[in-house]
């Protein structure tokens, strides 16, 4: 979830624990691949539990010299609120309450998501959605074995219930997600957006990724985050801004 939410600060800028098991010796299908991963950051049942998540950390986008913090908050059952504050742009936000989304920036100021964007953010917004839970996807489809992100990864072609491919990359020697390569819908048409997932450390009962990196026009943000926190994300952390709220009518 936390590598979906993180495009937002992107575009503004350019205006869970199991030992890893070892790698299968036959071709596996869709399936398998997304099952070793669920298994390899601490099972399906993992985050049962957690009501609630927050990632705190260091934002930066270092060919323009820009650096930043960031914040990524979420909770059961779709209610995601992303803020960031870059150097020399100012506070970015962009959240999603469960049934209406929004942003705002210092550019483009106050804004509700609507059509496509509105979409792809309830569907982002699903707490466990990083699971690529089938019932979630029209199509999930095995397609080899490439070089991904300076490793080996098995690919699986992905098609949603809106219709959005990806491809979905997994380390073949962890069985970690890797990464993706997919097409966002954004204010200025679509864009093409590659997503690479490191550093996975255990966290609680969980292995998480602390390096998420997103590169789409010809911007490279890396993400670092340096705090994990469970349960302690309030309500009201994604009540909607006043200045959004004006613009329902």
């Amino acid at each position: 979830m936390i590598v979906r939410l993180t495009v937002f600060a992107v575009l503004v800028a350019a205006s869970a624990p199991s030992a890893a098991q070892q790698a299968p010796s036959v071709a596996p299908d869709a399936t398998a691949i997304i099952a070793r991963h669920v298994a390899a950051i601490g099972g399906a049942k993992a985050l049962e539990p957690v009501a609630s998540m927050r990632a705190s950390g260091a934002l930066a986008m270092p060919a323009q010299g820009i650096t930043g913090t960031v914040e990524i908050s979420a909770a059961r059952p779709n209610k995601t609120l992303l803020k960031a504050e870059i150097a020399g742009i100012g506070k970015l936000e962009s959240g999603f309450d469960g049934e209406r989304g929004w942003t705002v920036d210092p550019i483009m100021g106050p804004s509700l998501l609507a059509g496509k964007q509105l979409d792809q953010a309830r569907f982002d917004s699903v707490f466990e959605s990083t699971f690529l839970d089938a019932s979630r996807y029209t199509s999930l489809t095995a397609a080899g074995i490439e070089p991904f992100d300076g490793r080996q990864a098995h690919r699986v072609n992905a098609v949603n219930a809106l219709g959005d491919t990806s491809a979905e990359y997994f380390d073949v020697g962890t069985g970690l997600h890797a990464g993706s390569v997919s097409t966002r819908e954004t204010a200025m048409g679509p864009v093409e957006v590659t997503s690479l997932v490191r550093d996975y450390r255990k966290v609680g009962g969980t292995l998480q990724a602390h390096q998420l990196v997103q590169k789409m026009m010809g911007v490279e943000q890396v993400i670092t985050i340096q705090r994990f926190e469970f349960d302690t994300v309030s309500a009201e952390t994604f009540a909607m801004p006043p200045a959004v709220k004006a613009l329902i009518k």
